[in-house]
C-alpha cells in the first residue's frame, strides 16, 4: 500500500487493508485481517516516519516498505484476534501523565530510576506541564515520597526542565511574586528567577515549602536591602565551607569524598576552595542534576546536566527539606 503525505508518495507499506490516523496524530493504525476472519492491527509511529522519508539513508522507499527500512517504525504491535476487515480500533499508548501516575502508585521509591527516565526522555512540553501543572498529581507525588521528600523535589524540579529563565534577584519574578506582591499562588512557566530560587520553588510546588517560607528566607537573605550576591542566601540552602567536597580543583588540598550522590542532595560549585559558592544545583542521581543557569549549554532554562558538566570543585549538602529544619528557618 502506498500512503501519501504532503502532496508526494511518503512510502510503501506492507499493509493488507485500511489504515487511519491515532486521534492525537501520533500513530498511523492499519489492519491485517486473515482469509479466516482474523488478524491483527499495527501500529506505526508517525515521528519515525517522517525521519525516514526525511532523510532515508539511500535506501529507495518506492520498492521498499518504509517499516522495513525502519523497524523503530512498527515497534508497537497490538494483536486483535477479533476481525479487521474493518478497521480496528487499536488501544491507544498510554500518555505520558498516566505512565507518570501508574509508576507512582505502583510504588514511587522503588520505580525512581524509571520515573527519571522518563522524565528526561520526555521533550514535549505539553506532557510535562500536564504533570508538574496539575495539583492533583502533584499531591500525588509528594506524597508517594513522603519517606524521602528530597526525591519528590528533585522530580519537580525535573518536571520543570525547559522552562523559568534564570536570572538573579531581586530584579526577578520570584522576588516581585513572593516577596514585593506578597502573593502565595504559583509562576508562570516564563517567570524569572534565579538557581537557589528554583530549588526552593521545587520544594514549594511539592507543598513542602510555604509561600511565608519562601519570604522568610528572603527576608533573612537580606533581599529587601542592596542586595550582594556574594551574600547570597546560600547560608540558608545549608551551604558552610566545612561540607564534603565531591570534586575538587586541580592542585587542590581538600580531599574529595568518594560516594554516590544521593537524589535532593544539593551542590554546591564554586571556583576556589574558599568564598561563597558561584551556583547550586540539585543531585538526580546518576550522575546528574537539575540546573538553573547559562552554563553550560548557553541555555538559560531549567535544565538536565551531567554533574561533571560546570567547573569548579563541588561540595555536598543535605537535601533542602533536611536544611529547613535547621536554626536559620526558624
Amino acid at each position: 500500500m502506498l500512503i501519501r503525505w504532503r502532496g508526494g508518495i511518503l512510502g510503501l507499506f506492507n499493509i493488507r487493508n485500511n489504515v487511519t490516523l491515532s486521534g492525537d496524530g501520533k500513530y498511523l493504525i492499519g489492519s491485517y485481517p486473515t482469509l479466516g476472519g482474523g488478524g491483527s492491527a499495527y501500529v506505526f509511529d508517525v515521528e519515525e516516519i517522517i525521519k525516514t522519508v526525511e532523510n532515508p539513508g539511500g535506501k529507495n522507499l518506492a520498492t521498499l516498505a518504509i517499516d522495513k527500512a525502519n523497524p523503530k517504525i512498527a515497534s508497537n504491535i497490538f494483536a486483535t484476534g477479533g476481525n479487521p476487515l474493518g478497521l480496528i480500533v487499536a488501544q491507544k499508548p498510554p500518555s505520558f501523565k498516566a505512565q507518570i501516575e501508574k509508576l507512582l502508585k505502583a510504588g514511587a521509591i522503588a520505580n525512581y530510576d524509571r520515573l527519571i527516565a522518563l522524565i528526561i526522555k520526555s521533550n514535549d512540553q505539553n506532557d510535562l506541564k500536564s504533570v508538574v501543572g496539575d495539583v492533583t498529581m502533584r499531591k500525588l507525588i509528594v506524597n508517594s515520597f513522603s519517606s524521602k521528600p528530597g526525591m519528590a523535589t528533585v522530580v519537580m524540579a525535573a518536571l520543570l526542565k525547559g522552562n523559568q529563565t534564570w536570572s538573579n534577584p531581586p530584579a526577578n519574578d520570584f522576588t516581585r511574586h513572593f516577596l514585593a506582591d506578597e502573593k502565595s499562588d504559583t509562576l508562570p512557566y516564563n517567570a524569572t528567577m534565579n538557581c537557589w530560587e528554583m530549588i526552593l520553588y521545587a520544594g514549594f510546588l511539592s507543598g513542602q515549602i510555604t509561600a511565608d517560607q519562601l519570604r522568610k528566607f528572603m527576608t533573612k537573605s537580606r533581599y529587601n536591602q542592596p542586595f550582594n550576591l556574594t551574600f547570597s542566601g546560600m547560608p540558608m540552602m545549608g551551604y558552610k565551607e566545612s561540607l564534603p567536597f565531591y570534586v575538587t580543583l586541580p592542585n587542590s588540598k581538600q580531599p574529595a569524598t568518594i560516594k554516590p550522590l544521593q537524589p535532593g542532595e544539593l551542590l554546591f560549585y564554586r571556583k576556589s576552595d574558599k568564598g561563597e559558592p558561584d551556583h547550586v544545583a540539585i543531585a538526580i542521581g546518576g550522575g546528574k542534576a537539575v540546573s538553573l543557569w547559562e552554563k553550560p549549554n548557553k541555555n538559560n532554562l531549567i535544565q538536565i546536566i551531567d554533574v561533571l558538566a560546570l567547573d569548579g570543585s563541588i561540595q555536598v549538602g543535605q537535601p533542602i527539606t533536611d536544611v529547613m529544619k535547621g536554626e536559620l528557618w526558624k
